[in-house]
């Protein structure tokens, strides 16, 4: 991955935080969505061969035209969308959004032995150990990090509910896509984190559970 795309995702990151701390969705939420629509497209054509990337949608405003008729406006909500797409691909291509080493989703077959939904994430080299780690995400482990994590207890009781949701879902004989798309929304709605870990495992079932 190139310092310009990496720049550019950062920085595009940040623009859009700063559109939702401001409350500037509507003034210049269009012009972000431009901007990352065109971003992705570099990215796309970059890395053909990265499922992730190229599982990612483009952007687009959903909100009510200030008349009838009138074009779409952007609102909180497709930014946050965007925001969401941005740490997928930042991820993917293997770094940080806030400027940490990030783990590399690498393609890994889609069950553990013991039949769990999986990835597998090869974190970056240690820089003093120069050795790489690999760490294995499942539904078991998200569901100890919301057990353990800051929410309260509605958010908590909550997300294991969507987690048990998806996991029974993800583990049918047919997933529904709709279903799995809706748990992986709301989830990520209380935690990015969380959201973006059941995404994962989703994509990696090659089920498509981007939310448009």
């Amino acid at each position: 991955m190139s310092t310009n795309t990496h720049t550019k995702i950062t920085r595009l990151y940040g623009e859009c935080e700063k559109a939702l701390d401001e409350s500037r969705s509507r003034e210049i939420g269009e012009a972000i969505i431009n901007r990352f629509n065109h971003v992705l497209d570099e990215v796309q054509r970059d890395h053909p061969d990265n499922q992730t990337v190229q599982n990612v949608e483009k952007a687009e405003p959903t909100g009510a035209g200030i008349v009838a008729g009138a074009p779409p406006r952007p609102r909180a909500d497709d930014l946050q969308r965007v925001k969401f797409r941005l740490e997928t691909l930042s991820d993917a291509l293997g770094f940080n959004i806030h400027g940490f080493p990030q783990p590399v989703q690498q393609p890994q077959p889609a069950q553990t032995p013991a039949g769990q939904p999986n990835i597998i994430v090869n974190n970056y080299q240690n820089q003093s150990q120069q050795q790489s780690a690999t760490q294995t995400i499942t539904v078991e482990e998200i569901r100890r990090e919301v057990e353990d994590g800051e929410f309260s207890d509605d958010e908590r009781e909550r997300l294991l509910e969507l987690l048990d949701e998806f996991s029974d879902e993800l583990e049918s004989e047919d997933p529904d896509e709709g279903r799995l798309r809706d748990a992986v929304n709301s989830a990520k709605a209380l935690s990015l984190d969380v959201g973006a870990k059941m995404l994962y495992l989703a994509l990696e079932n090659n089920i498509d559970a981007f939310g448009g």
